[in-house]
């Protein structure tokens, strides 16, 4: 487990991009849509392919992890594209 902040939520709040050391991490929120916010600090194997633990504030999430890249632009598009752009 790797800790990192979220930096990207979609409208829909299925769809949640993280930055950690390496990378990038668009990651699919399964079951706790909204759940985390821009700036929550949370962990996960980034690393990881498919389902996944997601921890943060002490509680536990099940998100689907899609990948990880090393700019944000990629994860971001690809969050905006399968969840909508995030609420103002």
């Amino acid at each position: 487990m790797a800790s990192g902040r979220v930096i990207f939520v979609s409208g829909n709040g299925a769809m949640v991009v993280v930055k950690h050391d390496d990378g990038y991490a668009l990651v699919e929120m399964i079951g706790d849509e909204g759940a985390l916010s821009v700036g929550d600090t949370c962990a996960a194997d980034w690393a990881a392919l498919g389902g996944e633990t997601i921890r943060s504030n002490g509680n536990r999430y099940d998100g689907y992890l899609q990948g990880s890249w090393g700019n944000r632009e990629i994860p971001v598009r690809m969050a905006v594209n399968m969840g909508g752009a995030p609420r103002q």
